[in-house]
């Protein structure tokens, strides 16, 4: 806390300029104060208290470089006054100057020895290096000289919750909170603390009990705001936070939560010009910088991505939105060694955050470490049951591992989770459950990619013969380019394009996405065929192709096909590039091939004869059998 004097000290006592500038101050004339005190400081620039007053003021609205020269100035002048080496350890802390702080607020103690927020400063600065026993220990010595003094209450609070001791941490905040019920500081840590502990639903009662006291204070509506996009809500908090800058336009704090929510909405234009405004203000905001650390990422910046997480660590090496961002760019990279560094430090600074679990567990199956990912996975899921990453690891896990029937009610959140896109089951049709079909019209609906309908569509075989035998209809969208393909295969079938996402039939009776059809034809592994062999070629087509090789001459026809994702950044994250073929297009079975093509995410190669050069060319046609 900056301390301001209620009075002249000293010399300065007898200048009615300096009285004049702290009478504006301590009314809220900032521009009318600082102006006195340039005046003071002008007729003489040794005077202590003004370098003191302009620099705390300075201070206060985040002008560190300038709080550090007159503060640094005061010190120097009046090296006996502890307000003057307090604030200027407040002004180091800002400038991320740590050690040097930890001397200034070690000096201001002992300039006063029993000053209450000097030992509360001291204790902040521990707490900020990390020395949470060295913080205890000031802080008790503080509660025990007066134990209701609450902002020493308030940091003990922050201190045991820092070292996961939830409970004595809420104590002390009960113990504050008593005697000031409405103080929306003390609400705040009370409502991130049970966050901490992983009550979501006392978070969300102390927010409304924070919003009650003071319903448009910019503080509460934050922390609603917080609780919202931790339960998953982002569009609501988003909403909160726009409500809250009305009163603070320009707080950082508000542009960076409000920034991190529309990018969880995976609105990134919009979320990236708040947070880098937020960052103007506060350029080593960790929050603000793990958020724009994403939205780099998924907006395929990923060098600049690192960046940020590099900047927010050095900030602060334990924030867990940082370490768990560095953790995903690590995963992204193939580098499972430091994915898992990231999130098991996450993990051991957050052990009951669910996202912490739910990364670490994604990392951990990166690496085949099965049984350890799908311990923390369902650790994640009993905190958290709504996780849908925690979901994803539990559900491939489970699959690769066949126990198929444990997996399929994992697999399914894929459509309904936080993160199920836009092919989301249509409102009013009930889900099909796998019940009879006898009388109804069964929507199918495709999802992701044309490579995950064909995949997934192995079971249409299956859900033609039920259809067929029960005396039901199947109506199938899917992608555009798979219409005709499908339509050919499934006659029976009424198969439109999906494109748009049109409703389903007026006849539809029930729904379900393609991806759920293993669950209905799929519960263990003697269910699946020895061989499927689903899709009907063109026979035109097939033709066609044929007779085009045939005119190549003699020698192997070799294609080579990978495009993986639907968007650019997709693509560049999960397919494979022309080089990486450079060792397989090399060899002599593949130099001495007629014909090879390459089609990839980022070129497309076709060579006509073994001794012409690569070139680029149109991608694999359609309609051929391996």
């Amino acid at each position: 806390m900056i301390q301001f004097p209620s009075t002249p000290t000293g010399p300065a006592a007898a200048d009615p300029e300096l009285e004049a500038g702290l009478r504006a101050q301590q009314s809220g004339d900032v521009e009318g104060a600082v102006t006195a005190f340039r005046r003071v400081l002008a007729r003489n620039p040794r005077n202590a208290q003004a370098h003191l007053l302009i620099g705390s003021l300075a201070l206060e609205h985040r002008q560190v470089q300038a709080a550090l020269e007159h503060l640094r100035q005061a010190v120097a002048l009046e090296d006996r006054n502890p307000a003057a080496h307090a604030n200027l350890g407040h002004a180091l802390m800002a400038s991320g100057e740590h050690d040097a702080a930890l001397e200034s607020f070690r000096r201001a103690v002992k300039r006063a020895p029993g000053h209450l927020q000097a030992l509360t400063d001291l204790a902040g600065c521990y707490r900020a290096l990390g020395r949470m026993e060295r913080a205890a220990e000031t802080l008790r010595k503080a509660l025990k000289a007066a134990p209701d003094y609450v902002p020493a209450l308030h940091d003990l609070a922050l201190v045991e919750r820092a070292r996961g001791r939830h409970a004595p941490a809420l104590r002390h905040l009960e113990a504050a909170l008593a005697q000031r019920p409405d103080d929306l500081r003390l609400l705040t840590t009370l409502g991130e603390t049970q966050l901490a502990a992983g009550d979501q639903a006392a978070a969300q009662a102390t927010a409304q009990r924070a919003l009650d006291a003071q319903p448009e204070h910019p503080m509460a509506l934050d922390f609603m705001a917080r609780c919202l996009a931790r339960a998953g809500r982002h569009a609501d908090a988003a909403a909160v936070l726009e409500r809250a800058l009305v009163t603070a336009p320009n707080d950082p704090r508000l542009l960076g939560n409000l920034g991190g929510a529309l990018a969880q909405l995976r609105r990134f234009a919009e979320a990236e010009p708040r947070l880098e405004a937020a960052l103007q203000a506060m350029p080593d905001a960790p929050g603000t910088l793990a958020a724009l650390a994403f939205v780099y990422q998924e907006t395929g910046r990923t060098e600049a991505a690192k960046d940020a997480v590099a900047r927010a660590l050095a900030r602060d090496p334990g924030h867990v939105p940082s370490l768990l961002r560095r953790a995903e760019l690590a995963r992204d990279d193939d580098d499972t060694a430091l994915a898992i560094e990231s999130a098991r430090a996450a993990v051991a600074r957050a052990p009951d955050q669910a996202g912490a679990l739910g990364t670490l567990a994604a990392a951990l199956a990166d690496s085949d470490e099965i049984e350890e990912a799908l311990g923390l996975a369902a650790r994640a899921l009993a905190i958290d049951p709504e996780l849908d990453q925690a979901h994803a690891v539990m559900a491939n896990l489970l699959l690769a591992t066949g126990r198929f029937a444990h997996a399929w009610p994992h697999h399914a959140r894929r459509t309904t989770g936080a993160g199920g896109g836009t092919h989301r089951p249509p409102p009013h049709l009930p889900v099909w459950r796998g019940g009879s079909l006898a009388g109804e019209t069964l929507f199918v609906y495709g999802e992701q990619g044309p490579g995950d309908i064909l995949f997934y569509g192995s079971c249409l075989p299956d859900l033609a013969r039920r259809a067929a035998a029960e005396g039901g209809r199947v109506a199938l969208a899917v992608e555009a380019r798979l219409v005709t393909l499908l339509a050919r295969c499934f006659p029976a079938f009424e198969v439109t394009s999906d494109a748009g996402w049109p409703p389903p039939p007026a006849a539809a009776t029930c729904a379900l996405a393609i991806g759920d059809l293993p669950a209905r034809f799929r519960a263990t592994e003697s269910d699946f065929p020895p061989r499927l062999d689903y899709l009907t070629p063109d026979p035109a087509a097939v033709e066609r192709w044929r007779a085009r090789y045939r005119d190549l001459g003699p020698g192997p026809a070799i294609g080579i096909s990978w495009r993986g994702g639907a968007t650019a950044v997709e693509k560049a994250r999960r397919g494979l590039s022309l080089a990486d073929w450079a060792e397989v297009i090399g060899r002599p079975a593949v130099r001495d091939a007629a014909t090879v093509w390459v089609n990839c995410n980022t070129a497309t190669v076709r060579r006509s004869s073994p001794t012409s050069p690569p070139r680029r060319a149109s991608p694999l046609p359609t309609g051929l059998r391996r």
